[in-house]
C-alpha cells in the first residue's frame, strides 16, 4: 500500500477526513470503552458530508460508523456516494490504520458499490491511504 500524508489529499478527500476526525473525537458515547475509537463520514453525489461514530454499549456490543453513516444517510434520502473517509485510534495498537470489517465491506459494496472511494488514516493523519472497496486487502 502506498501511504499518503494529509497535505498530499485534495481539498474534499481533507474536509471528509476531518470531519471523520470530529465525529470521532466529539461526539464519542460509550458506556463499554473498548479503548477503539472509529470515525466515518460519507460524501454523498450531492456532495453533503454524513458523519457517524463507532457506538459500544454492553447490551449489544460494537456498531461500526461506516454502516451507520450509510444507514443515516440512506435514511435521509441519500442513494449514491462518492467517497468515505475512516480514522480510528485505538489503545491497543501502534498508530496502524486499521480497515473496515467484512461485515461493513459488504454493506457499503451493497450501497455504493466497488468503486467507493475509501480514505483510511491512523488518528494523527500521518499515513493515509486511498484505495476503493474492491482493492482493500
Amino acid at each position: 500500500m502506498k501511504y499518503l500524508k494529509f497535505e498530499e489529499l485534495d481539498n474534499i478527500q481533507q474536509e471528509l477526513l476531518n470531519a471523520a476526525e470530529e465525529s470521532m473525537k466529539t461526539h464519542l458515547f460509550v458506556d463499554h470503552d473498548s479503548g477503539d475509537y472509529i470515525g466515518a463520514a460519507l460524501l454523498t453525489d450531492k456532495h453533503d458530508i454524513v458523519s457517524a461514530l463507532k457506538l459500544e454499549d454492553s447490551a449489544s456490543g460494537k456498531r461500526c460508523p461506516e454502516g451507520i453513516a450509510l444507514v443515516k444517510a440512506n435514511s435521509m434520502g441519500y442513494r449514491e456516494y462518492i467517497s468515505i473517509a475512516y480514522i480510528s485510534e485505538s489503545l491497543s495498537d501502534e498508530g496502524e490504520i486499521r480497515e473496515p470489517c467484512k461485515d461493513c465491506r459488504q454493506m457499503m459494496e451493497g450501497y455504493a458499490g466497488p468503486d467507493l472511494e475509501v480514505i483510511l488514516s491512523t488518528a494523527k493523519k500521518d499515513r493515509i491511504v486511498v484505495t476503493s472497496i474492491d482493492k482493500l486487502p
